[in-house]
């Protein structure tokens, strides 16, 4: 309650004492007491002369002096605790406030620290949302102007989609991603606004740190300097007014040494008359004690002087106190003030941070949008990649069934040539005993039937035409020419023909199982944003093309057959070589990302990529780093490999250096038992903490 605007001021401070009540009468004086002598005593007292009573006088107005300096040394003590207490306590204060403003100084870095990471965050994500708002008409029309495959735009209108689908552009739903558009376009300025506010309401409470830290450094400074005045000052008047006292102290005993000298004993004081001798002592004394009094007279008043100084110290150092009770007071006020300011922007920050992530989760549709492009030059890919799969498997199934059945054919030419020949003088036991099946046809195998559901659900994107579809031609084109005088050449080459149809059949498995790796190679190498290779199937498209009229036209001659087979074999050879290199570069960028990001723990060589972790201290107090293994002790960090002590190193091998631990700190920096091979690596830092 007392840090509430309406809460009641603090008291005052007052330190005492304000004022020294001097003495107005003296302590009893010594001299009397001495004349009146024993309280047992049964005699009257002695009755004095008047020089002797004046004597008596002087010496009860040096006790009187005596006793106001008492007061004023006794109050100046008072004064020095007072203040020594109060500057204490000031100064204890000012140390809760110092504690106080750190912890406010944690809570405003850690403010500081978040916003900066939340405005890096901030930046980062909204810089391309803020683009594609602004530049979404420009994303559709880019859509817009890529046009469908014809295959695409065929298989829409087939399925009757209404409208009918020409481009990329008509695959999306353009006036609901509009209006999502623009609702994200409000959110987003919407949100800007509120990190608007929240760095306005950071810089504020970041701005008040400077003056804050300037009013309790000068408070600190007033303190100090009261501390130094009181030690300095007032500890040095506080030693005068000592000194004072003990100079009054003095000159009192001496009074009352003189005074007694010229009173005598009992027996001396008793005769009315005086002696000269007597009178003469007691001349002597008045101006011993006139001297006295002369130098006595101005310490009194020095002391009140002082007194006066230590007055007016010890009420500054009062309304000091006032003062920083006041201003404890409004600083703790602020200091609250500020630490509910830094959470309620903490709490706005978080909110921040939901929001930011609610709107990067809806931008996520008009992101797709923008992105649809190369998503489609990837499906069209994929559906390349798939019809040459579909193609490869069917072919490779033809080619075993065709295989299969030209080793059928052969073994069934073979028994007939058995059977016709020694197996005719063969006994009926040969047969029916000892090998029953002699005579039996060679199995039959029957391939089962290629699922072709999935290529003809695929839309072809390419429309090449395949080697299984150009030999048919060629073989139907050879049969219609006229024999002459070559016919015996070209009756060879039929039979070669028909003789070969499991090469043809394997030959093209192998082209489709090409063409499939090269679309597989193309789609990967594409992703990966390499050039892409040569694209086979476009030329043997244009091949085709170029020699279309040719196949379409009868073959006069088997010279003419057999050079485009051999000019197809040298195509397909050269797809080959390509694919096979294309496939060792896939599979060197492959082992270059694995070796990327794989840590290798079971076996270390340059060039691997190894974890090391802290095992202690070692020569000049930096740490040892061992590397994470299995069943490879002994693997230790060569520190010139990093600076600093961090928690762990990820490094790439590129030196080793096999060591033996001997004995001393030297040769042994790890502490092994002695004769213990180890190994020293030097790394290229890959991450530190």
């Amino acid at each position: 309650a007392a840090l509430t605007v309406h809460g009641p001021d603090p008291p005052p401070c007052v330190l005492g004492p304000k004022a020294v009540r001097l003495p107005t009468e003296p302590d009893p004086s010594p001299v009397t007491h001495a004349l009146r002598g024993n309280p047992g005593d049964a005699s009257p007292p002695l009755t004095l002369s008047p020089l002797h009573q004046a004597l008596e006088v002087y010496e009860r107005q040096f006790m009187l002096q005596m006793c106001r300096g008492r007061a004023l040394a006794d109050g100046a003590d008072l004064r020095m605790e007072a203040c020594r207490a109060c500057i204490s306590e000031q100064r204890n204060m000012s140390d809760a406030l110092r504690a106080a403003a750190s912890n406010l100084a944690n809570h405003r870095n850690n403010l500081v620290r978040s916003h900066k990471e939340f405005s890096a965050d901030f930046e980062r994500r909204t810089a391309p949302h803020l683009s594609l708002l602004d530049n979404f008409e420009g994303v559709l029309a880019a859509a817009g102007a890529i046009s469908l495959h014809p295959a695409l735009s065929l298989r829409a209108a087939a399925l009757g989609r209404s409208g009918g689908v020409g481009t990329l552009l008509d695959t999306v739903p353009v006036e609901k991603e509009r209006h999502w558009a623009a609702q994200c376009t409000t959110s987003h300025q919407r949100l800007s606004g509120l990190f608007g506010q929240l760095e306005a309401d950071v810089r504020r409470t970041v701005d008040d740190r400077d003056e804050e830290g300037r009013e309790d450094d000068e408070w600190g400074f007033a303190i100090k300097d009261l501390r130094r005045r009181l030690d300095t000052e007032a500890s040095e008047r506080l030693a005068s007014q000592g000194r004072r006292l003990d100079t009054l102290m003095r000159n009192h005993g001496e009074s009352v040494r003189i005074v007694m000298g010229v009173i005598g004993n009992r027996s001396d004081a008793t005769s009315a008359d005086m002696s000269s001798s007597s009178v003469a002592d007691t001349q002597h004394a008045f101006a011993s004690l006139e001297d006295l009094s002369r130098n006595h007279a101005e310490i009194v008043p020095s002391m009140e002087s002082d007194d006066v100084w230590l007055a007016a110290f010890t009420a500054e150092v009062a309304d000091a106190k006032t003062r920083a009770t006041l201003q404890v007071r409004a600083r703790l006020r602020q200091i609250s003030a500020a630490q509910s300011r830094i959470q309620r922007v903490l709490s706005e920050l978080s909110v921040l941070r939901e929001a930011l992530q609610q709107q990067c989760q809806n931008l996520v549709h008009l992101e797709h949008v923008r992105e649809l492009p190369g998503a489609y030059r990837e499906f069209l890919a994929e559906v390349r990649r798939r019809r040459a799969f579909s193609a490869a498997f069917s072919s490779a199934v033809a080619a075993v069934a065709e295989r299969a059945a030209s080793m059928r054919g052969d073994e069934t030419r073979a028994r007939e040539r058995f059977l016709r020949g020694p197996g005719r003088h063969l006994m009926p036991a040969f047969f029916d005993v000892f090998a029953p099946t002699l005579a039996s046809p060679p199995p039959l195998y029957a391939p089962p039937a290629v699922d072709t559901a999935e290529l003809a659900s695929l839309p072809d994107c390419d429309g090449e035409q395949t080697l299984a579809e150009v030999l048919p031609v060629a073989e139907d084109a050879g049969g219609t020419v006229e024999q002459g005088d070559g016919g015996a050449l070209i009756e060879s080459a039929s039979t070669v023909l028909e003789g070969g149809a499991a090469d043809r059949a394997v030959a093209e498995a192998e082209r489709a199982a090409m063409l499939y790796e090269n679309a597989a190679l193309r789609q990967v190498v594409e992703r990966m944003g390499a050039k892409p290779p040569r694209s086979y199937v476009e030329e043997a498209r244009a091949v085709d093309r170029a020699r279309g009229a040719d196949f379409a036209e009868p073959v006069d001659s088997v010279k003419k057959l057999r050079e485009r087979m051999e000019e197809l074999q040298r195509d397909l050879d050269v797809a080959r070589t390509e694919g096979n290199e294309c496939k060792l570069e896939l599979k060197e960028v492959r082992e270059l990302a694995q070796r990327e990001a794989k840590i290798s723990h079971s076996s270390f060589k340059v060039g691997d990529v190894a974890l090391f972790m802290p095992t202690g201290r070692g020569i000049g107090g930096r740490r040892t780093y061992l590397a994470f293994h299995s069943s490879c002790p002994h693997r230790y960090l060569n520190n010139d490999s990093i600076r600093g002590n961090p928690d762990y190193v990820l490094g790439r091998i590129v030196f080793q250096e096999e060591h033996v631990a001997g004995q001393g700190r030297e040769s042994n920096p790890f502490g092994l038992h002695r004769g213990t091979k180890f190994l020293l690596l030097t790394v290229e830092v890959v991450k530190v903490p």
